[in-house]
């Protein structure tokens, strides 16, 4: 309820999520703050000790390229799968605005990437 609520504030600069789950819905509610431009657009996004899926994370990675202007992200301790990570990559490349992230306490075991 309070993601979505979000979406009606004209602006807010930084969302830190701290040790809570994320699901498909989760990220619906995000879209509309991702969309929002100059000067209103969010600037910080922080996953800290979240709950997400690797499937989550890659289809956050493709709608924060395609939708967000966003300059610092923090994806810390969060469950990356192969597509995930690269998705994050792609993103670091591709991203115009992205001045920082934040990718600690990550764990890749090699199994996942064969």
């Amino acid at each position: 309820e309070i993601i979505t609520g979000m979406a009606n504030l004209r602006e807010f600069k930084s969302l830190i999520y701290k040790q809570n789950t994320i699901n498909l819905n989760t990220l619906n509610a995000l879209k509309p703050v991702f969309e929002k431009r100059l000067p209103l657009q969010m600037e910080e996004l922080k996953l800290i000790d979240c709950k997400v899926s690797g499937n989550l994370i890659s289809e956050l990675m493709q709608n924060l390229l395609q939708l967000s202007q966003l300059k610092r992200l923090a994806l810390v301790n969060v469950n990356h799968s192969l597509e995930s990570f690269e998705k994050v990559v792609m993103y670091v490349r591709e991203s115009e605005s992205l001045e920082e992230i934040d990718l600690s306490s990550n764990i890749v075991h090699k199994g996942s990437l064969v």
